[in-house]
């Protein structure tokens, strides 16, 4: 099937603009491969955590787990100290996070504002869905 990944901040959603904006999954029983991409061409007064969402199901909802993505992205700007980014999602949720990481620092989360106006992200995640 297909879905639509949207970049969005987590306190202000804020207005995007896409040239790519594009998802498919496969669904086997409660398992699911999503794989999104997406590349902005502007972004406007978005403003808190780096969100995407449109996962096409809810995960499952396990206490203390989070569902991990291969990630590709381009054109964010890291807090010091911080060089990578990954997106995950929470429990019982359609929607992927952001987390910074770097050498000997904990991960944090990242804001969209980190995102530059013509951010690209892509991601394949493999999870199972809430029944």
């Amino acid at each position: 099937g297909s879905f639509t990944p949207t970049v969005y901040g987590g306190s202000v959603a804020g207005t995007q603009t896409y040239s790519i904006q594009t998802g498919r999954y496969t669904k086997v029983g409660q398992n699911v491969v999503a794989n999104g991409y997406v590349v902005m061409t502007s972004m406007s007064s978005a403003t808190g955590a780096l969100q995407i969402g449109g996962l096409p199901f809810a995960t499952a909802n396990v206490s203390n787990n989070r569902y991990f993505a291969a990630t590709e992205y381009g054109l964010v700007d890291f807090s010091v100290g911080y060089d990578s980014l990954v997106l995950y999602a929470n429990p019982n949720a359609t929607i992927l996070n952001g987390l910074q990481m770097g050498d000997n620092v904990s991960s944090q989360g990242i804001t969209i504002v980190n995102v530059t106006g013509v951010g690209e992200f892509g991601f394949t995640l493999s999870y199972s869905a809430s029944a």
